[in-house]
């Protein structure tokens, strides 16, 4: 149920947001990045009257790995959007490579970045179609490989 409660408040909150600002003269994403992320003093929140994440600093190094955890809608998924530009931070800047993510063309941007999202969801079909999904020309050793 909680679940469904977080949902249908994003559901209201995509329908409720603004149209991206178009980009002007936005830089690509480097080619060959190194991959080093920091949140600068981030501030964020949906509305302008109410913010949620308040002069965040986080430095992820290349290489590194990291969890984020918490309840559900306590952000977790937020600051991967963030990152992607789904959203832009009200105050600070986030950066890779020392590069602020608002300089960057979102397309180049977000083809350069996996996410995964926390929710997972099977299809009908059996385990090998499911696994397969996201490759569909996969041969059966990938297909065991991965499982």
């Amino acid at each position: 149920m909680q679940a469904t409660m977080a949902a249908a408040q994003r559901v209201f909150e995509f329908l409720d947001a603004k149209e991206e600002v178009p980009e002007v003269q936005a830089q690509q994403f480097p080619k060959k990045p190194e991959g080093n992320v920091d949140f600068n003093h981030v501030q964020f929140g949906y509305s302008d009257d109410r913010l949620l994440i308040h002069d965040l600093d986080l430095h992820v190094g290349s290489g590194d790995k990291i969890a984020i955890v918490g309840p559900t809608g306590a952000g977790k998924t937020t600051l991967v959007n963030l990152i992607l530009r789904f959203y832009d931070v009200k105050g600070g800047s986030i950066t890779i490579d020392g590069v602020d993510v608002r300089d960057m063309n979102r397309e180049s941007l977000r083809s350069m970045i996996g996410m995964v999202l926390q929710d997972t969801w099977l299809f009908s079909g059996t385990i090998r179609d499911n696994i397969r999904y996201g490759k569909l020309d996969a041969s059966d050793e990938e297909v065991v490989q991965a499982a």
